[in-house]
């Protein structure tokens, strides 16, 4: 009959979680082996904030990992045998608990793991072959898009990668594997026509909001929802006339929050149009009035579309305001329906490519990991 020990709770500072622990053996003659759990809890090293919740978390981790490891060996079992889908999960924990997946990232980890663990979750992870990869991406494709097909087999990719490296297997059975053709999802930017009329709006008849300001600078420059949130005062100079992208606005379970871009691409400087950096002049000094009226200091931390207590605009609300205005007019793209709001950055880049602009300068404005992205995706926009 396996032995365990005690086991306890000790803080991770490394994930800054609380960790559970505890030794087991199978029989007296086997060696002790350590079992370890890091808690969705936090902790720090000056308190013992979180010490309670973490006791119990272990109480009920132990119960369970004894109740689970004594079935396994009843079965005849070997508790080191896991299986695809317990690894694939395990793996997506763990970046999770680590912080190494953006919060945003996480709802799609577990959503593609989910389709992992459906086909191939009862495989015992040691017998795992290419040819049973290859069966379950090809089944997966007669209901499923490319894309999700793909993302599913990432997920996959990732965790046996990460056993290889870990000594967990011997090769990767999912190197070889044919995955489906990716489709293009067609653009939908506006025409000059539509342009013009959006344009004209916002110059001549729109008052000057923080969300119209948003959506200008989204046709002007090509950034991304998120990053036009995350722009504050001091990455725009109005002297060089130069937009510096260096804060995102992520969003993710619900929430938003700020962080870096995620590429060493995608910080970079934009170059302002003459009209537009007098409108962001003419808004800056808005928003200076509106501090001094509020008897509150106007400092350049303050984020551009935000409010002047220093809180950020959440890019659902932009998103928001342009789905209004774009009902409101009637605003429609190539495609004949309503344009979301990356279609503005669509529209910026198709506009650039028509007008000259070459494509190296094209996507270092974009923020893309190379011109060759850029091209690829807005080849069709090339006049020639």
């Amino acid at each position: 009959m396996a032995e365990y020990s005690p086991g306890g709770i000790r803080k991770c500072t490394n994930h800054r979680k609380w960790e559970g622990f505890l030794r087991y053996r199978d029989t007296p003659a086997d060696t002790w082996h350590t079992k370890t759990k890091t808690f969705d809890i936090a902790c720090d090293e000056q308190s013992q904030r979180g010490e309670a919740r973490a006791r119990t978390a272990f109480t009920s981790w132990r119960k369970d990992f004894v109740q689970k490891h004594d079935s396994e060996l009843t079965d005849g079992i070997s508790p080191d045998v896991k299986t695809v889908g317990e690894y694939v999960t395990e793996r997506v924990t763990t970046l999770k608990a680590s912080e190494s997946i953006e919060p945003s990232t996480v709802r799609s980890y577990e959503r593609m793991t989910g389709y992992v663990v459906d086909g191939l979750g009862g495989i015992a992870l040691d017998d795992l072959t290419p040819e049973t990869v290859q069966a379950w991406v090809t089944s997966m494709t007669e209901e499923y898009a490319p894309t999700t097909v793909r993302h599913a087999y990432t997920r996959l990719k990732e965790a046996l990668t990460h056993a290889v490296e870990t000594d967990r297997l011997a090769k990767n059975p999912t190197v070889g594997v044919k995955l489906p053709k990716l489709q293009k999802t067609p653009k939908n930017p506006l025409d000059y026509k539509e342009y013009d009329r959006l344009m004209g709006y916002l110059d001549n008849i729109a008052v000057m909001t923080p969300a119209n300001i948003g959506i200008k600078m989204a046709m002007l420059t090509g950034m991304r929802e998120g990053e036009i949130c995350g722009l504050r005062w001091r990455d725009v100079d109005l002297d060089k006339g130069v937009i510096y992208v260096r804060s995102v606005i992520g969003r993710g379970d619900g929430k938003s929050y700020e962080k870096e871009p995620k590429t060493t691409s995608g910080r970079r400087g934009i170059p302002i149009a003459a009209s537009f950096r007098s409108d962001l002049i003419t808004f800056r000094a808005s928003v200076v009035s509106d501090c001094e009226t509020a008897d509150v200091p106007f400092e350049d931390s303050l984020f551009v579309l935000g409010a002047i207590d220093g809180s950020y605009m959440n890019p659902y609300t932009l998103w928001l305001a342009w789905h209004n205005l774009a009902g409101s007019l009637g605003i429609k793209g190539v495609l004949g329906t309503t344009p979301c709001f990356h279609d503005l950055r669509h529209t910026f880049a198709t506009h650039a490519v028509r007008q000259g602009t070459d494509v190296k300068t094209l996507s270092s404005i974009l923020g893309h990991a190379s011109a060759a992205m850029t091209l690829d995706i807005y080849a069709d926009a090339d006049p020639d």
